[in-house]
């Protein structure tokens, strides 16, 4: 292992993302171990798998072909400071933070997508409220809450993103959030197609 300050790792893995704005762009995943919340629902395992330093990671994030680089968690933002962030930048990689919103993103990220965990987190504690995108999980909103999420932020694009589970959560809310975005069309629907293709 290399020298310098170490950073804990849930996985790295290259594959394509699956929601929002990038959805089917081949990019390198960095999974950071550890969240500043505790939601039940969570299907992520944000355990930590291995304690890496910044060489280590390019060294591994160089075996893939993209330079579309997306660092996700757990929650990224507790590691993926501007330090941590500038060597990528500085030999050519696209960064995009996936952060659920509760904490202030660097500066020299290149995309934001925040991802309020709504069920478990108010919208009062949402910190991060500018970014490139915000991908709502929709689970039956009111579209009087989903218009002053609009009204108090500031975002380029807004998707609602259907509940999971199992399909029975895309059963359930997939037609009611196509009529909810048709009627407000500020939203755009997003769907978890890395699952719906049985990839990471």
């Amino acid at each position: 292992m290399s020298k310098g300050k170490v950073y804990p790792i849930n996985e790295i893995f290259y594959s394509l993302q699956g929601e929002g704005f990038h959805t089917g762009q081949p990019a390198i995943f960095v999974r950071f171990a550890g969240c500043n919340l505790s939601c039940p629902w969570c299907d992520t395992d944000y355990s930590t798998k291995g304690i890496m330093t910044i060489d280590d990671i390019i060294k591994e994030v160089e075996n893939y072909e993209s330079w579309h680089l997306i660092l996700t968690g757990g929650e990224p933002s507790i590691q993926a400071t501007s330090e941590f962030i500038q060597p990528f930048k500085d030999i050519g990689y696209f960064v995009h933070m996936e952060t659920n919103g509760t904490r202030e993103v660097a500066m020299n990220v290149d995309w934001i997508t925040v991802s309020p965990k709504v069920k478990w987190q108010p919208q009062e504690d949402w910190i991060q409220l500018t970014g490139n995108e915000l991908k709502l999980v929709y689970d039956g909103q009111s579209e009087e809450e989903l218009q002053e999420i609009v009204d108090t932020t500031s975002f380029d694009h807004y998707y609602l993103q259907p509940e999971w589970n199992q399909f029975n959560g895309l059963k359930k809310f997939g037609p009611k959030v196509v009529e909810v975005a048709k009627r407000n069309p500020t939203w755009k629907v997003s769907l978890q197609t890395q699952k719906l293709l049985g990839i990471l």
